[in-house]
Order: structure tokens, then sequence, then C-alpha cells
């Protein structure tokens, strides 16, 4: 949420302790899906870009080894490779096949946003007279803000309203139970997330860190084996994998994600602590409120990272 990092996958079959995904919007439901499809796409897309110019890098190898019967041209088969690599590449940049994941991602964390700050009376949904065309309006300006979502999302032709029956339940509750709500089905499922999360870019960071030297080393061994043998030209064939893992740690931003994703996971643990001891409506909005604005900061950075950043971030207006 150019790489970006993975978002929370929808299942809509899945109960978060009292609030199922699929008690949000058709929106949130249809964005979460077109965001899950083109990040699908996405990533097998520069998966195959990495892998292309490896295998053109064994193919020449292996086809300049005395003794080898290969059954065609190495260095042509290895230029139609590289060929290949770059027409994908150039129609991938044309096609920008990654809006659909980043919008997507904006798109369905902003509604998720609104519907969370409608279920707990935030303003400017605090009022029962307004707030049901409040929310249309809003949800209606998230979901046109990216041409490219909206387009998808038609095509889902999912029926149903804009406010579901959870979410009128859990708005008619005293604020209590709405706090109860919140802090299971909101604020202990996004600190779960983003700890896990930033555990999982963690270990991702260290399998290509070593992945990488691993591969120089082989290069470098490689190297020297071919001072006494210089039949064994594999020493591009280990540069560009360790190119190529470089590059996946790139695309897939393992660092950089763990280190947002710690700041946010402890954000919102220190907010949890707010909520939990809240003695009255107004301060259990007010850390609502503050809850809600650490999660679009972390989504918001996030997108413009990615390069979705014109999404507007309606969710966080009062």
């Amino acid at each position: 949420m150019s790489a970006a990092p993975e978002r929370p996958e929808s299942d809509p079959d899945r109960r978060v302790d009292g609030f199922e995904l699929g008690d949000y919007p058709p929106l949130a439901r249809a964005a979460e899906r077109v965001a899950t499809r083109g990040q699908a796409w996405y990533l097998r897309s520069t998966l195959i870009e990495l892998g292309i110019p490896l295998l053109a890098a064994v193919v020449s190898a292996v086809g300049a080894m005395p003794g080898v019967d290969f059954p065609a041209d190495a260095a042509l088969l290895a230029a139609a490779l590289l060929l290949i690599a770059g027409l994908a590449t150039t129609h991938r940049r044309q096609a920008r096949t990654d809006r659909a994941w980043f919008e997507g991602r904006a798109v369905a964390e902003s509604a998720k946003t609104v519907t969370w700050r409608y279920m707990m009376r935030v303003p400017p949904f605090d009022e029962d007279a307004r707030a049901d065309a409040e929310l249309a309006q809003t949800l209606r300006k998230v979901g046109q803000a990216s041409p490219i979502v909206r387009l998808k999302v038609a095509r889902e032709t999912e029926d149903g309203p804009a406010i579901t029956e959870r979410m009128r339940q859990v708005r008619a509750t005293n604020w209590q139970g709405r706090r109860a709500v919140y802090l299971a089905g909101r604020l202990d499922d996004q600190i779960t997330w983003y700890g896990a999360r930033a555990r999982y870019n963690a270990t991702r960071s260290g399998w290509l860190f070593k992945a990488s030297l691993g591969a120089q080393a082989l290069a470098v061994g490689v190297a020297l084996v071919r001072t006494v043998d210089p039949r064994w030209n594999l020493v591009g064939v280990f540069t560009t994998l360790s190119t190529s893992v470089v590059a996946w740690g790139q695309a897939k931003r393992f660092d950089e994600l763990q280190l947002s994703y710690l700041i946010a996971r402890d954000e919102l643990a220190e907010i949890r602590e707010r909520v939990t001891g809240a003695a009255t409506e107004a301060a259990f909005v007010a850390a609502v409120v503050d809850s809600e604005g650490a999660i679009s900061r972390e989504h918001t950075s996030w997108a413009a990272k990615s390069g979705a950043g014109h999404i507007p971030s309606i969710a966080t207006s009062r």
C-alpha cells in the first residue's frame, strides 16, 4: 500500500471478535477483492521480470560450456529472453497493473475507517438525524476517488445496503458496548496484525540478506574455480541471482515495513490504554478519533510510497 507492502487479506467468512468482515459496506468488500487480485497480478509479474533475466544468464552460461549439446543457439535464446523481459517490464509500466492493488487497498481502508467512525458515533456521524446520509455521501466520495477502482467495483455488481444490519446494531448500543466491540473488532485486530506483519517482514528481510550474501559468495567461488577450469563460467548466473534477490527485497520493502508496522502497533497499543480507561463517552470518542487517525496515517504513508497517494484521505475528515 513501484513496490508496496501487503495489506490485510479479505475473508468474508471470517469473524473478527464480534464483527465480520462481511459486515462492512459493499464498497469495502468489493475494493478488498479488487486489491487482492491486483496484488496477485503485480507480484506475479514482478517475479517473472526478475526470473527471466536469471534464466537468460543460466542459458548463456550453460550453452557456453564445452561439450554441452544445447538444443538451440544459447546466445540467441538468452537475447530473446532478455527481450521478452524488457517487453514485459515496458507493458507493466504502461498498463500500471499495480494501480488496482494500491488504489483498491486505499479505497478499502478508507471505507473501513469511515465505517468504524460511523458505528462509534464519531463526528460527523454523531447525530442520528443525519448520520446515515452523511455516511452514504462519504462512502460515495471514497468510491469515486479512484477511477480505476470505481470501474472495477462496478463490475463486482455486489448488492446490499451501504449500512449493514451489524453496523446498525453496534451503533445502537451504549458507549460501553460500542467500546467492547471497538476493542475486540478493531484495535486488538489491528494491533495483532501489525505485530505479526512486523515479525514477518523482519524474518523475510533476514532470509533475503542471507540469500544475497550466499549468491555473492558463490559468484566469488565460481570465479576462483574458473581460474583453474574456464569451463565453469557461472559467475553471471550467481551475480544475477544476487541482484534479483536484492530487487525482490526492495519490491517488498521488508525493512521499511518492519519499522512502520512496529511504530503503528506501539501507537495503537498506547491508544488502547486510553480507550480501555475512558471514563466518559466523550473521552472514548476522542480516543477513537486518535486511533483511526493513527491507522489512517500509516495507511496514507503506505499509499503515498506505493503510488496511490492521490487518493483523498476522506476517512480522516471530521
